[in-house]
């Protein structure tokens, strides 16, 4: 009995060691892979929350007092005076302006006499790295000086919005952050569930010969696979897309932090519709060449993995406080949806950008489905046993 279980245990130990892609995928994938998202996460946390190097707080104070100009300096702020002809709390709204902050005239007397409490009230926009990093210092640096005056003023008190951030700003700063992700694995999810059992279902189960021999051609089969694989899947896609949009303005609201979903138009939706449905068919693509390739869905749906990993890594991407404005961006595979994505729930997105990005994955789409169609005609992959 227990020869026979040893000889069990060494045949599947024989078995697993031997297929390389398999002990890839099982031991050593899971591990670069949870290492690659963590650590991308962390970064994109860290990069959200630093303001850019180059970048100059600029400071719209009133009243500012000689005890706080030390202050200031070591800050680095760019100290700026009130314009007449632009609302300060405008400016920090716009996000032109970095803080707005107002000290009582007689600040410093208050200070020296002992008499009153002097109130500042410091204005900034929670949705900017750099206001919200220059709000932090700013009341750090104010803190400590209060402590050594025995803690005799005040900094934004009362019930007034001091948080300058629209109920626009703060809706697209998270969907921004969420949602691009939260799509392209759906969307990848959906591909997976279908397109593996379409080809390498048929290929193991020997069906694929029968169809092979009929008097379609090959390219036309291949395309009609495509074309099939990708309906569903987007099928799939929209319903999950629906039940977030649905479900997530009742998470939000819940919390209290003033988000509110009816900011998107119908411009925002179309475009989010042109780039998920181009999407979808270059997923459908890459997933069907694997399957192509694969013996079984199970070899296929495990080879799919890394691919699917990549997107959602790729998903983490519009945490990050980088720049994609550039076109040449949307001419990377699903990158460019994902920017766009993000473009468009930010309020960032132009229209010639979300074209580059939908031409572009219609190219990729053509020379996938190319190289379907040419695997089809390789008798050496599709009946490799």
């Amino acid at each position: 009995m227990g020869n026979h279980i040893l000889a069990i245990v060494k045949k599947e130990f024989d078995r697993f060691f031997r297929d390389k892609r398999l002990v890839f995928t099982t031991i050593i994938m899971p591990a670069l892979l949870i290492y690659a998202l963590y650590s991308v996460m962390g970064a994109g946390i860290s990069s959200s929350e630093t303001p850019k190097d180059d970048h100059t707080t600029v400071c719209i104070a009133e009243n500012v007092p000689t005890s706080f100009e030390p202050i200031f300096a070591s800050l680095g702020f760019e100290l700026a005076s009130p314009d007449e002809q632009t609302d300060p709390k405008k400016s920090v709204e716009t996000k032109t302006a970095d803080l707005y902050v107002i000290f009582p005239q007689n600040f410093d007397e208050q200070i020296a006499q002992g008499t009153g409490v002097p109130q500042i009230k410091v204005y900034y926009n929670s949705t900017a790295n750099e206001s919200y990093a220059a709000y932090s210092a700013f009341m750090t640096m104010a803190d400590a000086y209060e402590n050594s005056l025995s803690n005799i003023m005040d900094i934004n008190t009362g019930d007034e919005q001091y948080d300058l951030a629209t109920a626009n700003d703060k809706t697209s700063s998270v969907v921004a952050s969420m949602f691009p992700m939260l799509i392209i694995s759906l969307l990848f999810t959906g591909c997976v569930s279908v397109a593996p059992e379409s080809i390498a279902g048929e290929k193991e189960r020997g069906t694929i010969a029968t169809l092979l021999v009929t008097p379609v051609s090959r390219s036309a089969i291949a395309a009609g696979k495509i074309i099939s694989l990708s309906f569903f899947a987007l099928l799939s896609g929209i319903s999950s897309f629906i039940g977030i949009m649905l479900s997530l303005p009742k998470m939000l609201e819940s919390g209290g932090a003033g988000f509110d979903m009816n900011v998107y138009g119908i411009a925002e939706y179309a475009c989010v519709l042109a780039v998920i449905i181009t999407t979808v068919l270059v997923i459908v693509a890459m997933i069907s060449v694997v399957s192509a390739y694969s013996k079984s869905v199970k070899e296929a749906t495990t080879m799919a993995t890394p691919l699917m990993m990549l997107s959602v890594l790729a998903g983490l991407i519009p945490m990050f406080a980088v720049d994609f404005g550039s076109p040449l961006w949307r001419l990377i595979p699903l990158f460019n949806s994902i920017i766009s994505l993000g473009d468009i729930f930010a309020f960032e997105y132009s229209i010639v950008n979300i074209a580059i990005t939908c031409v572009a994955n219609l190219v990729y789409l053509t020379a996938l489905s190319v190289m379907l169609s040419k695997m089809f005609n390789s008798e050496k992959i599709m009946f490799k046993s």
